[in-house]
């Protein structure tokens, strides 16, 4: 039996996130598990037991993305996780630098409406499968 990879989608718009959720299914490489918010996720965080992708949206209720990096950025189980950002904000316009997103664990920066779901797709598939991360 093949051992699917774990993704954590942090996605509030339940609309974005079945398209995403259908469009990274498809490949049947992966097991998604969604959080609606930054509590739901860091819920989800404690109960799996091996994570291997985060994708993040930044806009989330409560509390929000960059909280949520902050938070998991400190505990020694989750700060090596790598994560996508999947935001509306351009990269530019949030002004935060590469070097203190990569400080996050963020590896890939995606804006939202450029990114249609089989691109998200390519850029997972090229992380995980194409990197070997898998255990």
């Amino acid at each position: 039996m093949k051992q699917l990879i774990n993704i954590l989608l942090v996605e509030d718009d339940l609309w974005l996130a079945e398209l995403y959720i259908e469009a990274l299914q498809s490949n049947g490489n992966y097991r998604i598990h969604h959080a609606r918010d930054a509590e739901e996720a860091l819920e989800n965080l404690d109960a799996l037991k091996k994570l291997n992708l985060i994708i993040l949206d930044m806009f989330l209720p409560g509390h929000n993305g960059l909280e949520f990096l902050h938070e998991i950025a400190s505990y020694q189980d989750t700060k090596d996780i790598p994560i996508i950002l999947l935001t509306t904000i351009s990269k530019i316009e949030f002004g935060i630098d590469d070097e203190r997103w990569r400080a996050y664990g963020v590896t890939k920066y995606l804006h939202k409406p450029d990114t249609k779901p089989y691109q998200l797709v390519s850029v997972v598939d090229e992380l995980l499968l194409n990197t070997k991360m898998v255990n």
